[in-house]
């Protein structure tokens, strides 16, 4: 660190430098530590030296230069090469050098070098100062002093110098409206206005003797003082019953002293800070005591007061501690509800306030103490989050709610325990101490004496850097009823692999009989234990949902450790994203009957291997089993009579997506349910699996069958019949998407599935291993009115059956329906012959590069179409004539229909690109610019 020397005012010398009166002494800063690369400045505003030549040059009379050593070097020397003339002084203590000369009476210009060194041995460094004096005789003008320093206010303003010049005339010219610049004889004497101003001004007044070639000249420098100031950092600093040490940085423009008299107060001093230690104190009246600071001379002088205050021990009172960041920040302070209280803000403001969270403005950045005494019923933190750093006292003010009392507090480091019986009278610590992301620990005993709390929802929700439960936290809390999301998050900012909290003590809930709602209560920590006997204790509790939701260390589930709780109605994303759980106990729920919802209950446990075929046995209540194990990625089978017992389940939507090591289904599997109204995605991107059992959807009612196998890559066939008992299944978006190995769709597939809304959007998308499709597939779709991308991108298909759309008298849209069949050669002239409200056949085969030729009837029957826009783009093989319909004897192509001939007409904008890349077509050039 860069070592700054201390400076000294002198007669004539570096004042402009410094803002310091004769003598004042200004200590900035000190580091013993010598460093690697020595630094050394040699400094002075003096106008008889010169900088650029690094020269001193004296006039006659002679007189004093004082030079400010800078270095960070631990010790500096100098040497004079001619001690007999020239004096050289070093003040060791303020850093500076002053060169001093006596009149010269001879003709003689004397001459010396001063070297400053700064450092010892090979890494020092060094600096030469060349001086020299005029001879007697000499033409010159100069003032003694050259440097002048006028004090800011006063009886006495003035100050003078003494010119002497061998030239019979001399003058001066000055430009300052504060100060009056006379002439009496040879002394100037300048008379100044009081600076009101704490910053020093300066001003050169410049003499000249003789004319032209032949005129002298010197500059005399006046500087005023600023109007002397001290003010430190902290105007007050209060301690709590502890006692402590603060620092304050004390600025002012003269050297400055402080005083005090209390003996419980200890002042020290380093350069411009001040260190205030204050003891413990045992007595309960609080106590005061006054530091003053004076600066500045003579007339011109400033004090300051810093009150230090310190609480005594005294159980009434609630304590808080603010970290005040800036000057002029308005705090608030946590009370509400009702309020009659004096609060003493830690600063020397005391007030009575009557109203919820009342404000403070404090004039100064720093740590204030505040105390509460009186009633205040309810605390909040509105206003408080980046100031609250420690409540260190709840206090006897009447509590009966700490609902949202430090919530969003993020810089609360510590809270205490209850010992003044504080929440005797507290039912609620819902949101306490939410997001409180830098409070370190839950104090023992928090809790003992709220025996009438009945709420702990994400009483500690967020709070990252807690990494342990007490072990009888809520032991005293036999009203609770709800731990809704009270430690969600707690110990983990972000993954739950370095998370804090890894434990659960086993009697954390053993007392609390009424409580209900365990809704998430552990979710997102790295609890890597449980205890069996956690819930052992809670026959109310109904709500079990996200209880462990991303608890990724969790590796074992004891078997029991739901016995204790009969009347639990919701297992929903109870162990989701739980990804180290390899094993489920058989017996886990069995003591469960009432459960309705397993609702996403293992999604995402992605080492789970098995499932107890007896998991669900005592389930009869269950209605909702939503990916139930979605994403459980090590699966490879599912047991016989799994949902044996769920006869009133509905819900079955996406209960095995993603289950990628999936390799069989039994047959069984959703035969128990009375009404099964929803599948959609059941077995989505289930990778390995290769067939579907005869039966499986035979007790399904479900509108929607969508996606239920999408993605599953080694799918090969389907048995016959799979939806024939889906009567109600109107909805087969995406059902067997990326299919990519299956190879035959049976006859018959979605007869029985005749619905007014029945969607086939993307139904065989990139089912790339198609190579025939069976007749009449859609015979009996006769309500469907889009199969957009039914077949896109099933790029093994060589030919399409002519009834493929034959009854489908409803279909208006076949968009993309066959775009990317790049292995489609022909089309059955009937192929779209039902389709008698076509309208739009947008990109339907576009790409299909191996289509050879079109009938020429294809679309006879279509007299409704206007859309075609890309129908053929990119069917860059295709040669003959594009598609056409004799009217009268006449071929009418489709750019040529008009209503004249009983047609819709297709207009250009309609068509953009329809034959696009068709250029081996006969009639490619008659066709409008646009459709091609």
């Amino acid at each position: 660190m860069k070592r700054l020397l201390q400076i000294s005012g002198m007669v004539i010398g570096c004042a402009g430098l410094f803002a310091a009166c004769e003598g004042d002494t200004v200590i900035l800063e000190a580091d013993p530590v010598v460093p690697s690369a020595i630094t050394l400045d040699i400094r002075t505003d003096n106008p008889l030296y010169s900088a650029e030549e690094a020269s001193l040059r004296f006039k006659t009379p002679g007189g004093s230069v004082v030079f400010a050593v800078e270095t960070n070097a631990g010790t500096w020397s100098f040497t004079n090469s001619n001690e007999a003339w020239l004096a050289v002084e070093k003040n060791e203590y303020d850093g500076t050098l002053t060169l001093s000369v006596e009149r010269n009476e001879e003709a003689t210009e004397p001459s010396a070098e001063v070297v400053v060194v700064a450092g010892e041995g090979a890494s020092a460094k060094s600096f030469a100062i060349g001086v020299s004096q005029n001879a007697a005789g000499t033409p010159e003008i100069a003032a003694a002093p050259n440097q002048i320093r006028i004090a800011a206010c006063g009886a006495d303003l003035t100050a003078s110098t003494t010119v002497e010049s061998n030239y019979e005339d001399w003058e001066f010219t000055q430009t300052c409206d504060w100060m009056l610049v006379e002439r009496v004889d040879n002394t100037l004497v300048f008379k100044a206005d009081e600076n009101t101003s704490i910053e020093t001004r300066s001003v050169e007044v410049k003499l000249t003797a003789g004319y032209g070639e032949k005129s002298l000249s010197e500059t005399v420098v006046v500087t005023q003082d600023g109007k002397a100031y001290v003010e430190p950092s902290k105007s007050g600093l209060s301690f709590d019953y502890r006692g402590g040490t603060q620092e304050v940085t004390v600025a002012s423009n003269f050297e400055w002293s402080y005083a005090g008299t209390s003996d419980w107060v200890t002042v020290t001093r380093e350069g411009d800070k001040l260190t205030v230690s204050v003891d413990a104190y045992e007595d309960p009246d609080p106590r005061t005591a006054v530091i003053a600071l004076t600066t500045g001379t003579d007339e011109n002088v400033a004090s300051m007061e810093i009150v230090v205050s310190q609480s005594g021990i005294n159980d009434r009172y609630l304590r808080w501690t603010f970290e005040i960041p800036q000057d002029n920040a308005t705090a608030t302070a946590i009370i509400a509800g009702e309020v009659n209280a004096e609060i003493n803000w830690g600063d020397g403001t005391v007030e009575t306030v009557t109203k919820a969270n009342p404000t403070h403005v404090y004039d100064k950045a720093g740590t204030y103490y505040v105390e509460v005494s009186g009633t205040v019923t309810q605390l909040t933190s509105a206003g408080t989050k980046s100031y609250l750093t420690e409540i260190t006292q709840w206090g006897q003010t009447g509590l009966t709610s700490l609902e949202k009392a430090c919530s969003g507090c993020t810089m609360l480091k510590t809270i205490p325990s209850d010992t003044a019986h504080s929440f005797d009278e507290v039912t609620t610590f819902a949101y306490a101490f939410e997001n409180c992301q830098q409070l370190q620990a839950i104090p023992e005993g928090l809790f003992d004496n709220a025996v009438k709390a009945t709420d702990f929802t994400s009483t500690f929700h967020s709070c990252y850097s807690i990494s342990k439960i007490p072990e009888k936290l809520f032991h005293y809390n036999v009203e609770a009823t709800t731990f809704y999301q009270t430690f969600w998050s707690a110990g983990s900012p972000g993954d739950a692999a370095t998370g804090l909290l890894t434990e659960i003590p086993a009697g954390l809930f053993e007392t609390n009989v009424k409580a209900e709602d365990f809704l998430s209560v552990f979710g997102y920590t790295a609890i890597r234990r449980v205890p069996e006997t956690l819930f052992q204790n809670c026959p109310k509790a109904k709500i079990m949902t996200s209880l462990f939701d991303s608890c990724t260390e969790l590796e074992v589930i004891p078997a029991a450790l739901f016995g204790g709780c009969p009347e639990v109605t919701s297992f929903m994303q109870v162990f989701r994203n739980c990804s180290k759980i390899t094993s489920v106990p058989e017996l886990l729920f069995f003591n469960n009957p009432n459960v309705t919802s397993f609702k996403n209950a293992f999604l995402g446990c992605s080492s789970l291997t098995e499932i107890p075929a007896g998991l669900f046995s005592n389930h009869p209540k269950v209605e909702n089993c939503f990916g139930v194990f979605q994403k459980c990625t090590s699966l490879t089978t599912i047991p016989h009579g799994l949902f044996s017992k769920m006869t009133q389940c509905s819900d079955f939507g996406s209960a095995f997506l993603g289950c990628t090591g999936l390799e069989s289904i039994p047959a069984d599997l959703l035969s128990y349910s009375e009404d099964i109204s929803s599948i959609s995605s059941i077995f989505k991107d289930c990778t390995k699996l290769r067939t579907v059992p005869s039966g499986l959807f035979d007790h399904v009612s479900a509108k929607s069958l969508a996606s239920l196998f999408e993605g599953c890559t080694a799918l090969e066939s389907l048995p016959d019949g799979l939806f024939a008992a889906c009567a109600n299944g109107g909805t087969f978006t995406s059902t067997f998407a990326d299919c990519s190995s299956l190879k035959a769709i049976p006859a018959g597939l979605f007869d029985a599935c005749v619905v007014n809304t029945a969607t086939f959007s993307s139904t065989f998308k990139n089912c790339t291993a198609l190579e025939t499709l069976p007749e009449h597939l859609f015979s009996n779709q006769t309500k469907t009115t889009s199969f957009s991308s039914t077949f896109n991108g099933c790029s093994g298909l060589k030919s399409l059956p002519a009834s493929l759309f034959e009854g489908c008298v409803k279909v208006s849209s076949l968009s993309s329906t066959f775009s990317g069949c790049t292995g489609l050669e022909s089309l059955p002239a009937s192929l779209f012959e039902s389709c008698t409200a076509l309208a739009t056949l947008s990109a339907t085969f576009q790409d299909c590069t191996s289509l050879q030729s079109l009938p020429a009837s294809l679309f006879d029957a279509n007299v409704k179409l206007k859309s075609i826009k890309n129908v053929f783009n990119g069917c860059t093989s295709l040669t003959g004539e594009s598609p056409y319909t004799m009217v009268n004897g006449t071929k009418v192509h489709l750019y040529e229909r008009s209503t004249d001939d009983g047609f819709v007409v297709i207009s250009n904008l309609n068509a953009t690109d329809a034959f696009a890349g068709c250029s081996g077509l006969s009639d490619y050039d008659a066709m409008p610019s646009s459709w091609k």
